[in-house]
C-alpha cells in the first residue's frame, strides 16, 4: 500500500521521462539528465517526497531492453502509488481508443488529479498541456520544477536585467532559442532575412543578441488573417514569441508579454494576435490565462489567438477580475481598492517592474518577471475579494510611495506551512524555511494577484494623504481605500 505522506511534506509525482533521465544520466548520460538529477537533489534538500504512478511501471513493463530492465530494478528506490481510479474528466482528454502510451499517461494524470501529489513533473508537453486543461493539477515542466525548488531552498537565481529592443541584424540566428523554430519552419532563415531584417520589424530580446534567451518580433497591421471581422482595425501581430527551453521557470514569457502589451498600448493599437502551430500545446493552454481567445478561423494550418486591449462597445459587463484578465495588464475596472504596504527589500523582489523606466522592465528573479504573483503578510484584514485593486506602497529607508497596482485573484488565511506553500506555488519568492518561519509565528494572509502596472512616477505618501487614499500617515497594514480616495483612484487610473 502507498504510505500516507507526512503532514508537512511536499509531494512530487514524476513522469516516466524524468525517472529515465535521472537514472540513466550517471551511467550512459541523458539529454536532460543533469536537470533531472538536480531536481532530485533539490527535492531531497527540502525533504520533499518523490513518488511514481502505476502508469510509470506500466510504461517500463512494455519494453524489454537491457536499459529498461535495469530501470525496473531502480523502482525500489521510489514509492509507487497504487493504480488510481480514472475519472471521466481525465478520460475525456485522451483518444477514445488510447495507445499504450496514452493509457500510461492517463494513469499518471489520474494519480495527479486524485490529490495524492502536489506537483506533477514531466518533460512531455502533451501531458503538461492536458494537466493544465484538466484544472486542479499543478503540472510543471522539468526546468520550471528545478527553478521552483531553487527558490524553496533559498538558492536565488538572477535573470537578465531587462527586455531590450535591438535591430534584427544584430541577432545570431544560430542561437539555441531558434532551434525549434527552424525545425517547425523550413524557410525560417529566409523569412528572418527578407521580412524581419529587411522590413526592420521591432524585435525585443532577453539576454544578449549573440545568444538571446527569449525574443519577440512585432509588426503593426490592419487585419487578422482569415478573420474578416477585424479588417481595418489596428492590431499588433506577434510574429515570433519564443523563450529558450532551458530557461523555463524564469517566467520569461510573462516578462515578454508585458512588453508586448505595453508596446501595443504605446502604438494605440486595438488588439494583439499571433498564430500558433497546433502541436504547440503548452502555448495553446498558456495564452487564455492572459486574455487571449482562439478565433474561429485558422490561418495556413495554424490556430489564431487574439487579445483585446480594451472592451468594445457591445462588450458584456464582467467582473473586475475578468476585466483584468481579458484586457490587462494595464487595464483596470476598479470597484474596490486597498492600500498595501510593502517593505523596500521585498518590493525589489516581487515588484521589480516598479524599478524600471518606461517600456524596459527589470526582473531580478522569476516572480519579479511575472504577471501572476503572490503576496504574503500578517495583516488581520479578511475582506479582500477577487477583482479588488491593490495599491502597493513601498515603505522603509525614506519617504513611502505607491509604486505598483495589482488585482486580487484569490486569498488564503493559514498557519500551515505546506498549505501555504501549495497555495502560492511557483509564485513565491520565499524559501521553504522562510515560509515555515512565517507559519510558526501564527496565521498568514496569502494573496494571489495579477500585476497590472507600475506607477511611474510613483505617488508620494503626501499626495496619497492629501487625496484621502490613506488616512493621515503611511499605512502599517492593508487598509481599504474608500470615499474620496477611491473616487480619485478611479478617475486617475486610465489605460
Amino acid at each position: 500500500m502507498e504510505p500516507k505522506p507526512l503532514p508537512h511534506e511536499l509531494v512530487f509525482l514524476l513522469d516516466t521521462n524524468i525517472l529515465i533521465a535521472a537514472e540513466n544520466h550517471a551511467s550512459v548520460g541523458h539529454l536532460f539528465g543533469k536537470e533531472a538529477t538536480e531536481f532530485l537533489r533539490l527535492a531531497s534538500q527540502i525533504r520533499a517526497r518523490v513518488i511514481l504512478s502505476a502508469g510509470t511501471t506500466d510504461d517500463l513493463q512494455r519494453t524489454t531492453n537491457e536499459a529498461t530492465q535495469r530501470l525496473r530494478k531502480e523502482l525500489a528506490k521510489y514509492a509507487v502509488a497504487e493504480k488510481a481510479h480514472i475519472p471521466d474528466r481525465v478520460r475525456a482528454l485522451f483518444p477514445a481508443n488510447p495507445s499504450s502510451q496514452d493509457a500510461a499517461d492517463m494513469q499518471v494524470l489520474a494519480t495527479a488529479a486524485s490529490g495524492l501529489s502536489d506537483v506533477l513533473v514531466t518533460k512531455d508537453n502533451r501531458l503538461l498541456a492536458r494537466g493544465t486543461r484538466l484544472g486542479g493539477v499543478n503540472a510543471l515542466d522539468l526546468e520550471s520544477a528545478v527553478a521552483y525548488l531553487r527558490t524553496l531552498v533559498g538558492d536565488r537565481f538572477t535573470s537578465p536585467p531587462a527586455v531590450d529592443q535591438v535591430q534584427a541584424q544584430q541577432i545570431n540566428q544560430d542561437a539555441a532559442v531558434f532551434e525549434s523554430l527552424k525545425a517547425d519552419y523550413a524557410d525560417f532563415s529566409t523569412w528572418w532575412r527578407d521580412k524581419v531584417v529587411h522590413e526592420r520589424r521591432d524585435v525585443f530580446i532577453i539576454g544578449e543578441p549573440s545568444d538571446p534567451e527569449a525574443l519577440t518580433v512585432l509588426k503593426a497591421e490592419n487585419s487578422i488573417p482569415g478573420n474578416s471581422a477585424y479588417d481595418g482595425k489596428p492590431v499588433l501581430k506577434v510574429c515570433t514569441f519564443k523563450a529558450d527551453a532551458g530557461r523555463r521557470g524564469l517566467r520569461f514569457g510573462e516578462l515578454l508579454l508585458k512588453t508586448v502589451v505595453q508596446y501595443a498600448r504605446k502604438k494605440k493599437l486595438d488588439s494583439i494576435y499571433l498564430t500558433v502551430n497546433p502541436s504547440n500545446e503548452p502555448l495553446i493552454v498558456w495564452l487564455p490565462k492572459f486574455g487571449f481567445q482562439q478565433l474561429p478561423h485558422n490561418y495556413d494550418g495554424d490556430l489564431v489567438f487574439r487579445k483585446a486591449l480594451r472592451p468594445e462597445s457591445n462588450a458584456a459587463i464582467i467582473t473586475s477580475l475578468d476585466y483584468a484578465i481579458a484586457y490587462g495588464p494595464g487595464a483596470l475596472l476598479i470597484r474596490r481598492a486597498f492600500a498595501v504596504p510593502i517593505q523596500k527589500g521585498f518590493s525589489h523582489r516581487l515588484l521589480a517592474e516598479a524599478r524600471g523606466q518606461g517600456l524596459l522592465l527589470e526582473g531580478e528573479e522569476a516572480s519579479g518577471n511575472a504577471i501572476l504573483k503572490a503576496y504574503i503578510c500578517k495583516a488581520a484584514i479578511r475582506s479582500l475579494s477577487p477583482g479588488d485593486a491593490l495599491v502597493f506602497i513601498e515603505t522603509g529607508n525614506g519617504n513611502a510611495r505607491a509604486i505598483a497596482i495589482g488585482v486580487v485573484e484569490q486569498c488564503l488565511v493559514t498557519s500551515n506551512s505546506v498549505e501555504l506553500l501549495k497555495f502560492v506555488g511557483t509564485r513565491t519568492v520565499f524559501s521553504k524555511q522562510e515560509l515555515d518561519d512565517f507559519c510558526k509565528q501564527g496565521e498568514n494572509l496569502a494573496i494571489l494577484f495579477r500585476f497590472d502596472r507600475s506607477i511611474n512616477p510613483p505617488w508620494s505618501i503626501s499626495s496619497l494623504i492629501s487625496r484621502q487614499v490613506v488616512n493621515g500617515r503611511t499605512p502599517m497594514s492593508i487598509s481599504e481605500i474608500k470615499g474620496e480616495g477611491l473616487k480619485w483612484l478611479q478617475a486617475t487610473i486610465t489605460e
